[in-house]
């Protein structure tokens, strides 16, 4: 407070000066005719005092032109020499400025007859030291009636050396500094109104574009006030951290600036060359700014003004790396690029330097920080363009999504209602059939019960099962088609053994050729994937119907069903299903409607069914994302195929349960069982089995722990796995063969045996079993093994 009551005190004492000075001495401003001639000599040792400055001789000095310090770094002490003098009959005042406030060390030395008086001011002194406390430093000089001095100042400054010394009588420096404070009021208040808007809307719209240029304006704009002696108001600040504040928001408003041109020229979008070069550039002159704070200051902004060109090329070039790849800069980046080639080009082509008008300069004036404002105010209004444009392309899609939706659910409606018409004739027929269809096998049913009383013929009870089983299928395929039809049912994917379901589907399909005496051949593929991830109940639904179908309509014939792989990729493969029989065929106009509910070819109607097999199928397969194909001719046999696009699978995702589904009479007492399968899961439900039995297990996790076993104990039985990590189970039988050939070998894998060509023809396991099997088919292959050896 009582800082800032002096500084009032000081205006206070200018602003009155004048009558001041008329009430009592009538003082006059000192003649030096309209300006002093200043002369100005380097003192690169700092070791010249006042004294042997004033009598150097005129050679060493030379004469400072008005407005222009030719020097910008230096570690030199400047010293500047001119003379005043006052009117005969009147006493005279004046103010002396040497330059900016930024200035280090400003010492003014007048000669008098009494001696030397010294005043001092700038950052290396403490603001009450100073002449007169106010943030230009300013110097008295007052002379009695036709006195002449001689006057040295002697500047010295860590950054650039902004000295412009200028002679002020009272009225014109009040009116300057008017002039001046006035200015700066003004963009300080355009400043704090622009800054702290653009900040909120840069948080609020989550804009990296108008934050990294609010950042940078404001480091800018505090930079401006730092060299233009605002720290005066902090005097601690002022005198221990004024050079590192000057380096850090240097370094700030350069950093921040470059991320403003990373995100208005898309660099992130262009090749890796250009996003280096730019990280380059901030690294490299931001550490140079930086350095300032360990290394010497004067140098470090003197090497910085040398490598300015480096901004002025690099806004340009990414303008023109940015159209060059397709990225459309924006007006606002257009712009930037040529007032940086402006910039640019009257700097180094034209040797203009230091205009007001050149933001980012070491002018530095609060003026320099309207061209930075102006930026920061096309940004936003980029930024809200943006907005609006996105707003209305919002809108636009919205409008769009809402006539699609509605479009959408005009059809839905649509179809749903024919559906609904089509299902409603699919239960008219349903109803029209069904009489039929259920009280056929009913009524047989009925007649061999009656014929049983009176008879004692031995096929009675398997004709009496034999249409019941008939009537349980019916019933079966109506409920399914019943279900389909009133819901989509979602696909249920699970991991599962892909050569184990083949055998039990194989085992179904040989009962139902077996029942019309038919031959059923079987061809799945070597190459097929053990595990897939499959929807296994609906597509055991699917090879069911079509089996079910081939051996209804084939008699005396062949049926084959064949599973090959058609192609195989990282994580999936595709498989082709097949079945074939040498039956009735279809007639061609029938294959038409052949795929509706309740159609049967005009050659199939003297078979019982209710026409909904293949209809199942059809619709299980479009839920699957494929289709049945079908290549028959009458009289010459069916061919019913389709492919499945699945992905593969590990054993390390199932849940292995070995159920035993019936007793089995076997004794483990004393016999040691050594299982070797890569999946533990495996492992430890076989040896939970087995040791219900009471066999010593031993697991291994590959054939060369199962070796170190066998080498260590002596076993009664070896189970393995087929496909195994370092040695595998072929490997590992032929091991066996060699050392231990008495012992028998179970194969208990996922694909049937696949004898290897490096392997010998006689080499074989003594038995094998696809998984998963259940526990009373292991026991058994076990206690025959067993009985066996």
């Amino acid at each position: 407070m009582i800082r800032v009551l002096c500084h009032a005190g000081v205006w206070l004492a200018l602003l009155l000066w004048p009558l001041l000075a008329t009430a009592s001495d009538q003082r006059m401003t000192c003649h030096a005719e309209s300006q002093p001639v200043f002369h100005v000599l380097e003192d690169p040792s700092h070791a010249l005092s006042a004294e042997a400055v004033l009598e150097a001789p005129d050679e060493r000095f030379w004469t400072l032109v008005p407005g222009v310090f030719p020097v910008e770094y230096s570690h030199s002490a400047f010293w500047l020499r001119f003379s005043l003098s006052a009117a005969d009959d009147s006493p005279c005042m004046s103010w002396l400025s040497v330059g900016e406030p930024r200035l280090n060390n400003v010492q003014v030395h007048v000669r008098r007859d009494s001696g030397w008086i010294e005043m001092h001011a700038g950052r290396d002194y403490p603001v009450d030291q100073w002449s007169t406390h106010t943030r230009q430093p300013l110097f008295p000089l007052s002379l009695d009636n036709g006195e002449q001095v001689d006057v040295l100042v002697r500047v010295t400054s860590s950054g650039v050396l902004t000295i412009d010394p200028q002679l002020w009588g009272d009225l014109e420096l009040i009116r300057v500094s008017q002039d001046r404070s006035m200015i700066d009021g003004v963009v300080l208040g355009i400043v704090l109104l622009i800054v702290p808007f653009s900040l909120i809307v840069g948080l609020q719209i989550r804009s990296a574009l108008l934050l990294m240029n609010t950042l940078a304006v404001l480091a800018y704009v505090l930079l401006s006030c730092l060299s233009k002696g605002y720290l005066f108001y902090w005097p601690w600040l002022l005198l221990h951290w004024s050079h590192e504040l000057s380096s850090v928001l240097s370094c700030t408003a350069l950093i921040m600036f470059i991320g403003y041109l990373q995100v208005l020229f898309q660099v992130h979008l262009l090749p890796i060359g250009w996003r280096r070069a730019q990280a380059f550039c901030a690294l490299f002159l931001g550490g140079i700014l930086l350095s300032g704070l360990i290394f010497d200051l004067t140098s470090a902004r003197s090497l910085f003004d040398q490598l300015r060109w480096m901004l002025y090329l690099l806004v340009p070039l990414l303008c023109l790396a940015a159209w060059y790849h397709g990225l459309r800069p924006s007006w606002l980046a257009w712009s930037l690029t040529l007032l940086f080639s402006g910039q640019g080009l009257s700097r180094y082509v034209l040797g203009i330097s230091n205009a007001s008008w050149q933001f980012g300069e070491d002018q530095l004036g609060l003026a320099s920080s309207l061209p930075v404002v102006l930026l920061l105010v096309c940004t936003l209004i980029m930024e809200f363009s943006r907005i609006r444009r996105r707003e209305r392309l919002a809108l636009a899609e919205l409008d769009a999504q809402r006539n699609a939706e509605h479009e959408r659910l005009e059809t839905t409606v649509a179809r749903r209602t024919e559906q609904l018409r089509e299902s409603l004739r699919a239960r008219s027929s349903l109803l029209a059939r069904i009489t039929h269809d259920l009280r056929s096998p009913l009524s047989g049913i009925i007649d061999y019960a009656r014929l049983l009383r009176t008879e004692t013929r031995q096929d009675y009870p398997q004709k009496i099962e034999r249409n019941a089983r008939r009537q349980l299928e019916l019933i079966d395929e109506l409920l399914e088609f019943s279900r389909s039809e009133l819901q989509q049912q979602e696909l249920v994917l699970a991991p599962g053994y892909l050569y184990g379901f083949l055998g039990e589907i194989e085992d179904e399909a040989r009962f139902f050729a077996q029942r019309q005496g038919n031959q059923l051949h079987c061809r799945f593929g070597v190459d097929l994937p053990p595990l897939v991830q499959a929807d296994f109940r609906r597509l055991r639904r699917i090879l069911v119907n079509l089996l079910a179908n081939a051996g209804k309509f084939t008699h005396q014939g062949r049926i084959d069903f064949s599973v090959s792989l058609v192609r195989a990729e990282a994580d999936e493969v595709e498989l082709s299903f097949s079945v074939s029989d040498t039956g009735i065929g279809i007639h061609p106009e029938d294959r038409e409607h052949l795929l509706q509910p309740f159609s049967r070819g005009r050659n199939a109607r003297r078979y019982e069914g209710s026409g909904l097999g293949l209809s199942i199928v059809n619709q299980l397969l479009e839920q699957m994302g494929s289709e049945l194909l079908i290549d028959t001719r009458p009289g010459h046999g069916s061919c019913f195929s389709f492919l499945l696009l699945l992905a593969t699978a590990d054993e390390h995702e199932l849940d292995v349960v070995m159920e035993e589904s019936r007793g089995i009479a076997i004794r483990g007492e004393d016999r040691r069982v050594l299982i070797v399968d890569d999946t533990g899961q495996n492992r430890e439900s076989i040896s939970d089995l087995l040791g219900g039995y009471g066999f010593d297990t031993f697991v291994a996790e590959d054939g060369a722990q199962a070796l170190l076993a066998l080498e260590e104990t002596t076993f009664d039985l070896l189970i393995t796995d087929q496909m195994m990590p370092v040695i595998d189970g072929w490997q590992l039988l032929s091991a066996v063969r060699t050392s231990y050939p008495a012992l028998p070998v179970l194969l208990y894998s996922a694909a049937p045996p696949l004898r290897p060509a490096s392997c010998s023809p006689a080499l074989a396991f003594d038995a094998a079993l696809l998984k998963p099997a259940d526990g009373g088919e292991l026991l058994e292959q076990i206690a025959r093994l067993l009985d066996t050896a």
